[in-house]
């Protein structure tokens, strides 16, 4: 967990000032039935939120899992290859649609 703790880039500050579009406030459901919630720059990787829900412990270090909103049902796969470096929170239109209405993300294992 502390590996992946290391891994997550800054936590951004709430700035009002700051463009709506820049910084994302996404609240994580893990399995356990806690909720977590951790703002990311829309430039973060996305796989930044996957390391999140593993320095929780909402998952193991190389336990698959998604990330799922519920209505409408939306499944984030956690970039892989050459997407990790691509793919990035402000990208993600599911991840986006979640934070900017307050939903959650739920943490699905064995994705």
């Amino acid at each position: 967990r502390a590996a992946q703790h290391a891994s997550l880039p800054p936590e951004p500050e709430p700035d009002p000032d700051k463009n709506v579009g820049d910084v994302y406030r996404a609240r994580f459901a893990l399995p356990d039935g806690t909720t977590r919630t951790r703002r990311f720059r829309a430039s973060d990787p996305l796989a930044a939120a996957f390391a999140f829900v593993r320095a929780l412990g909402g998952a193991g270090e190389r336990e698959a899992f998604d990330l799922v909103t519920r209505f409408p049902r939306a499944v984030i796969r956690e970039p892989s290859g050459e997407g990790v470096a691509r793919e990035t929170v402000g990208g993600c239109e599911a991840f986006v649609a979640a934070a900017a209405s307050g939903g959650a993300l739920f943490v699905e294992r064995g994705a």
